[in-house]
This record gives C-alpha cells, sequence and structure tokens, in this order.
C-alpha cells in the first residue's frame, strides 16, 4: 500500500474517532481523495488497505447515519493549505485545538 493512502485512511479513522467523542451521531466526511471515497462506499476494493478500511467501517457503524463524500481538492482550500503545512522537526502530528491563523482567510472564502 502506498504512503498517502494509508495515511488518508489513518486520518480518517482518527477523524471518526474524535468526531465520535464529541458526541455526533450523523456526520458526512468528506475528502479529496476519490480512492478512498471509493474503497469505502465499497465501489473497489484494495487488499493492502483492507485493514484501515474494515477499521473505518467498524467506527461508521457506531454513527446512527455516515456518509462518506469526495471534493475535489479545489473546493476544499483550507484542508489543501493545512495538509501542505510543514510539520516541525521530531513531530509526527500536530493537534489544533483552534483554527490556525493561516488557513482563516481560506475558511471565509470556501464557497462551493
Amino acid at each position: 500500500m502506498n504512503n498517502a493512502l494509508e495515511s488518508e485512511l489513518q486520518a480518517l479513522v482518527m477523524a471518526m474517532q474524535h468526531t465520535w467523542s464529541q458526541g455526533y451521531r450523523k456526520v458526512i466526511f468528506e475528502g479529496d481523495s476519490k480512492q478512498v471515497e471509493e474503497l469505502l462506499n465499497r465501489k473497489q476494493m484494495h487488499f493492502g488497505a483492507f485493514n484501515w478500511i474494515r477499521e473505518a467501517w467498524s467506527w461508521s457503524k457506531r454513527f446512527e447515519e455516515v456518509i462518506f463524500s469526495w471534493t475535489p481538492r479545489t473546493n476544499n482550500q483550507p484542508a489543501d493549505m493545512l495538509a501542505k503545512s510543514h510539520l516541525p522537526q521530531d513531530t509526527s502530528f500536530i493537534y489544533h485545538y483552534f483554527v490556525p491563523n493561516f488557513i482563516t482567510n481560506a475558511l471565509h472564502c470556501n464557497h462551493y
């Protein structure tokens, strides 16, 4: 499995866990990976990613309603900016409790 796909699926599972812990039960998970959307909606299979796919399916059963939706990267500039931001050295992830300043303007201009 390629690292990009694994990273997308890991991020989705973490988002599902966080969303669940915040008490949300009807959720649309929207992402710019068409492959992830197709895998989770059972439109295609990927044996190398099956453990992550199964984990996401397992989490989806905890929600009353869950939708996995694809959006083009051009329609989600804040997420694209966040994904391209660099991590400080010796850091494997950053948890943002507040919206980072560098994406605030993009959030206000993000219209579909």
